[in-house]
């Protein structure tokens, strides 16, 4: 997990290899962190600013197993190939551009704003099981300029 209030950057030449990952620019409280279930975790706006930060991937190549999450105000995806090659079911992943994550025993509410927005250019999505899991994005503005999604059942 990779927590920086400040932004994230993931650049052409970088390749992500890993079974879970978590990217977010929004806050959580340390108690959460070090207790952590990402699918139990709040998020919130860091103080004073008005949006979080953005998640910036132009180009990577991310592979993955089980899940990989990002949690910005604003989410970017450019010319990047994401390969989802785990042997379960489970391959999932989740972008939330959002100001806020709230938990509760009903589950949890997302809450954005319009300046939360995922544009997404020129990305391949790969899923080794089509029959579950799959990609998510949450809320915010969406816009898709050329996602190519591909999914096989094992």
């Amino acid at each position: 997990m990779l927590v920086n209030p400040n932004g994230i950057a993931i650049g052409s030449s970088d390749v992500i290899n890993a079974s879970n990952a978590t990217y977010s620019t929004l806050a959580v409280t340390n108690d959460a962190f070090l207790n952590r279930q990402n699918k139990d975790m709040a998020w919130t706006t860091p103080a004073g600013k008005a949006i979080a930060a953005p998640i910036r991937i132009d180009g990577a190549k991310l592979n993955f197993t089980q899940t990989f999450e990002l949690y910005g105000g604003t989410v970017y995806l450019d010319d990047v190939t994401i390969n989802a090659a785990g042997t379960t079911h489970d391959n999932e992943m989740e972008i939330h551009a959002i100001s806020a994550r709230v938990t509760d025993a009903d589950g949890f509410t997302l809450t954005a704003t319009p300046e939360n927005l995922v544009p997404i250019k020129n990305t391949t999505y790969t899923n080794a099981h089509a029959d579950n899991g799959g990609l998510n994005l949450y809320d915010g503005k969406i816009s898709l300029d050329s996602l190519d999604v591909n999914g096989q059942c094992a």
